[in-house]
């Protein structure tokens, strides 16, 4: 089926617009809140020696999109339930305002064991509790741009999320969502997620889609690099982040469960992943990996550092 995708698409690939600023600002609004997207190291955390323990330490789940984060979710909330605790909270860009007010307040919100969502690195900087640490998933990126693509563009999927205003079906093609997101796992692991009030909202690009993986400026060479370093720092032996492989991930939760001293992790754990690059011909994966090199260099090194911890 994958061999046939460019001749069920557009022939050529278009100019896919870009953001002047956080793809969660929309056009035309005066002010909101929004990330801030300096590259960010989190607080070191050495792998071999954190371990969770029941209601003093926490752990966030960074879940990084078409990248099996349905089975760790529902990993952690059969863990949850059987360890009699509250279910794990779910952190992102429609909840971060409330989780950040409980933390101010000393809210339950700010003292869970498990929490999960898209966008969650940073949440261990306002978390009560002082030993926390996440995990994450990633996936090889051409396969998961493919998912994505098919998902939110060919299916408009949740809501159209992934569709232009006027557009009546899916009008870019695969290369065109790699230009979209060329680096989404590399920045959702080098960007703290907690947002702030943005007063110059008005400056976003007229066009700006809701998916992109974040503004223009953050792709250019030295910034991308940048960005790259700090998420290989957080993945790394003595960063804050456990990072598993889609293509290993029983294996790897099994791995993480004894590494960590949560028994449960993986009771509930089916694998539940979309489709991906399978049947996709040599030039078509040759014409994605061109702009997914970021992202794949990540994903190099997460399944070269999995056995390190």
């Amino acid at each position: 089926m994958f061999t046939l995708l460019t001749f069920l698409l557009p022939l050529t690939t278009t100019a896919v617009p870009t953001c002047n600023l956080d793809p969660w600002v929309r056009p035309g609004e005066p002010e909101t809140w929004a990330r801030d997207w300096q590259p960010y190291v989190a607080r070191r955390l050495v792998k071999q020696q954190w371990h969770y323990v029941k209601g003093s330490t926490s752990l966030v789940f960074v879940h990084i999109s078409k990248c099996a984060g349905t089975t760790v979710k529902r990993a952690l909330t059969v863990a949850a339930k059987k360890m009699g605790l509250a279910a794990p909270y779910t952190l992102y860009r429609k909840t971060w305002r409330r989780f950040l007010h409980a933390c101010e307040k000393g809210g339950d919100l700010c003292s869970r064991d498990f929490y999960v969502g898209t966008n969650t690195l940073g949440a261990c900087d306002f978390i009560a509790r002082k030993r926390c640490a996440y995990v994450t998933v990633l996936r090889d990126p051409v396969s998961r741009i493919v998912s994505s693509w098919r998902y939110f563009c060919s299916n408009g999927a949740e809501n159209k999320k992934g569709w232009q205003r006027g557009w009546k079906r899916c009008e870019w093609n695969l290369t065109d969502w790699a230009r979209l997101q060329p680096a989404l796992a590399t920045l959702e692991l080098s960007t703290r997620q907690a947002p702030t009030l943005v007063t110059s909202a008005k400056n976003q690009s007229r066009d700006c889609p809701l998916l992109a993986d974040g503004p223009a400026a953050e792709r250019a060479p030295a910034r991308a690099q940048a960005h790259l370093n700090a998420a290989l720092a957080n993945i790394g032996v003595e960063g804050p982040v456990f990072a598993l492989t889609v293509e290993q991930l029983a294996s790897g939760l099994r791995a993480l469960s004894s590494a960590i001293e949560l028994p449960f992790i993986t009771d509930g754990a089916k694998l539940n992943v979309n489709e991906g690059a399978t049947d996709l011909i040599s030039e078509e994966i040759d014409d994605l990996r061109a702009h997914l090199k970021l992202d794949l260099s990540l994903y190099a090194a997460v399944r070269a550092q999995a056995a390190a911890w």
